[in-house]
């Protein structure tokens, strides 16, 4: 019960932090307990992918299943790498958790808006990137404290990645042409 507590608080505290109050430090929780609320609700968020895919199009089949769980598996991921390298870089003495939790709930957030979105996924998704970008911005912003160029940066290494790596795994698992 006090996982769900937190993770509630923190999609509350998230509206704070992209507006850029400080009162999003006293709601999100950026201790061990608040990584594992906000994977929490990564995993809800993946749950109702699966349940939303057949909905959309053909039926899932457990082959499919167990590929998009992969796929979706990759952006906290990914999240998580381009954070700790930022923090490691740019500010040794900062907690990886302390910008790691904030920057997995935007990566909620955005992925439970674009569930909404589902059925027009094609046309929107522009309108998910650019919205993982500010998401991320803001967060370099509010957690590091990072210049503007810097947010960008992080903004961009972060959707690159988002964007990168599921069609870097796509590529391998279907075959190619063959030989010329």
């Amino acid at each position: 019960m006090r996982l769900l507590r937190t993770m509630l608080a923190g999609f509350r505290g998230f509206p704070a932090l992209l507006s850029g109050q400080e009162r999003w430090r006293q709601m999100v929780d950026v201790s061990g307990h608040g990584l594992q609320a906000v994977l929490l609700a990564y995993g809800i968020y993946l749950g109702l992918y699966l349940l939303a895919v057949p909905l959309t199009g053909p039926g899932l089949t457990p082959i499919s299943a167990v590929v998009i769980t992969l796929v979706n598996l990759l952006p906290p991921l990914g999240v998580a790498l381009v954070t700790l390298a930022t923090v490691r870089f740019l500010v040794p003495g900062m907690a990886v958790r302390d910008m790691l939790v904030p920057a997995l709930y935007a990566l909620t957030i955005v992925a439970l808006v674009s569930l909404l979105l589902l059925p027009w996924r094609e046309a929107l998704g522009g309108f998910q990137l650019a919205l993982f970008a500010v998401c991320f911005y803001r967060v370099a912003r509010a957690t590091g404290r990072f210049g503007i160029g810097v947010s960008i940066a992080y903004a961009l290494a972060n959707v690159v990645l988002l964007v990168g790596a599921p069609l870097a795994l796509y590529m391998l698992l279907a075959p190619g042409p063959g030989p010329i």
